[in-house]
């Protein structure tokens, strides 16, 4: 019943701020954040938002072989610094297989900073900022029929280096590692360059593309196994509702499957060194997209 609300809930508020749409005027356009995506942990950016605090909500679907993954996430930041920016959030996944009682359902919170080191400028001096996030997740749960099948909750943390360069290029590296309660651990690399053109009224554009290479060692003969890349391509468009609202919608790209670092769907990758089968099973090296639907809202400092 409370997921049923919660969908409601959202749904309505929604669509209250598409009616309010329509009354914008391009007055509020030259109020707006120029990085409008800088909320996001997943957007590659130095930039720390504008506001002081600020909350999302998000709904994410994405088909793959013939099965579908379904994720909500909801998201409170806030500036406490100008040079500091620092969230926590809940999310909930699942995924659902071609009979109605094949199911993989998760859940998890997440936390994190970014932390801006050196600010950029109209020079061409280009910013720097270290961020940090941390995601845990309960057990996993996948439903074949009447039986269950059981996997424990990881815990995944990333450390990375954001640089924002001159005419709107931005690029990171950073390090992932993920475990969990003995059964071996998970690690990636990753590295990727975006770009945020130049705004359109109150519409911004983003685009990024990262590569990760990732393997896992067992707790059994801590033998590391195979180096796996794989590559995530997304993009995102926000709009400015109002002064204190926007939405960003996004879509992503994993053409070798979901990596243990997948941005959003880190939570999700965290399980898939386990292997597992059923409706998970083709998640590993599938090609698997997935959309979403951002609600932002803000209170400017």
């Amino acid at each position: 019943m409370g997921h049923l609300t919660f969908s409601t809930r959202f749904n309505a508020f929604l669509a209250i701020a598409l009616v309010g749409a329509c009354t914008v005027t391009t007055a509020f356009a030259q109020t707006a954040d120029r990085n409008t995506g800088a909320w996001d942990p997943f957007v590659i950016s130095a930039h720390i938002p504008t506001d002081r605090v600020l909350f999302t909500g998000t709904e994410f679907y994405g088909p793959y072989s013939g099965r579908s993954i379904e994720m909500r996430e909801g998201l409170l930041g806030g500036t406490p610094r100008n040079w500091l920016y620092v969230w926590g959030g809940s999310q909930r996944f699942v995924v659902k297989g071609r009979a109605s009682n094949s199911r993989m359902r998760l859940s998890g919170q997440f936390y994190g900073f970014r932390a801006q080191v050196k600010k950029p400028n109209d020079h061409g001096d280009f910013g720097v900022a270290v961020q940090f996030e941390s995601n845990n997740t309960t057990d996993a749960n996948i439903y074949v029929g009447r039986s269950r099948v059981t996997y424990s909750g990881t815990q995944s943390n990333s450390l990375s280096a954001q640089f924002d360069h001159s005419r709107g290029f931005v690029s990171r590296g950073g390090i992932l590692q993920s475990s969990n309660d003995g059964d071996g651990e998970a690690f990636a690399v990753y590295g990727g360059i975006g770009k945020e053109l130049p705004d359109v009224g109150n519409l911004t554009f983003r685009g990024q593309a990262e590569l990760v290479a990732q393997g896992w060692r067992s707790a059994l003969d801590r033998r590391q196994h195979s180096l796996e890349f794989k590559p995530i391509l997304n993009g995102s468009i926000s709009y400015r509702l109002t002064r204190w609202a926007s939405l960003q919608g996004e879509v992503t790209v994993m053409p070798a499957g979901v990596p243990y670092f997948a941005g959003h769907l880190t939570g999700l990758g965290s399980f898939l060194f386990y292997q597992p089968g059923g409706v998970a099973a083709e998640l590993r090296d599938h090609v698997v997209g997935y959309g979403g639907l951002h609600l932002v809202l803000h209170w400017k400092r």
